[in-house]
């Protein structure tokens, strides 16, 4: 066989061969991605994250699971339930002003720990601005604090407000706790919303 032939055989082969590494190669620096995304999707994060998504929507709690213990009552207001062909769409929601003698922190944590927020100690005695915290199953909670600080005189004030919001599939929760200097109480706005009826409903 001619040398010239052999020649193009050979360069021909190696041109193969650098394509074919060239391929694999590029086959394997696509699929890093997607092994990686794939480990992502198993992690014990993702899998926590995401179960639940297709259990029922559990009921709201009653209106009486987020009242005070022993707080006095300001005044409340009923909303409008929402009916469609005889079928509650959307239960009415509940808001309610109270007052009780107990400490700006213990009724803090009393909601904290009502409407499951992490780390129920401390969003009670968070001075953070805002906080929020939330999965993909809708459940959300956000914090916003507008606190004291009596160590720095420009941002001092006479009084300590904290909200907690809650969102999730059966129900909106917000609280607004405040409480002033030298104040005897503490003060509670509730705004109760079941996108559900209550287990008393459901029975």
């Amino acid at each position: 066989m001619p040398k010239r032939i052999v020649a193009t055989l050979a360069i021909i082969i190696l041109v193969a061969l650098a394509f074919g590494a060239g391929v694999l190669a590029q086959r394997q620096y696509q699929l890093a991605p997607i092994r990686a995304a794939e480990e992502f999707a198993r992690s014990k994060l993702v899998w926590d994250s995401f179960t639940g998504l297709d259990d029922p929507i559990p009921p709201a709690p009653r209106w009486e699971a987020w009242l005070y213990p022993d707080a006095k009552s300001k005044g409340s207001i009923q909303g409008s339930s929402t009916r469609l062909m005889g079928k509650l769409v959307r239960p009415a929601g509940s808001y309610a002003v109270f007052v009780t003698a107990n400490k700006f922190e213990d009724v803090a944590h009393f909601y904290a720990e009502q409407s499951n927020f992490e780390d129920v100690d401390n969003v009670a005695k968070s001075k953070l601005a805002v906080s929020s915290h939330g999965n993909f199953k809708g459940e959300s909670n956000h914090l916003l604090d507008d606190f004291v600080d009596a160590t720095d005189p420009q941002k001092s004030r006479p009084v300590r407000v904290k909200c907690m919001l809650r969102r999730c599939s059966s129900y909106d929760l917000t609280v607004f706790i405040s409480r002033a200097e030298g104040e005897n109480h503490t003060h509670i706005l509730l705004l109760y919303d079941p996108k559900t009826e209550t287990a008393d409903n459901q029975k």
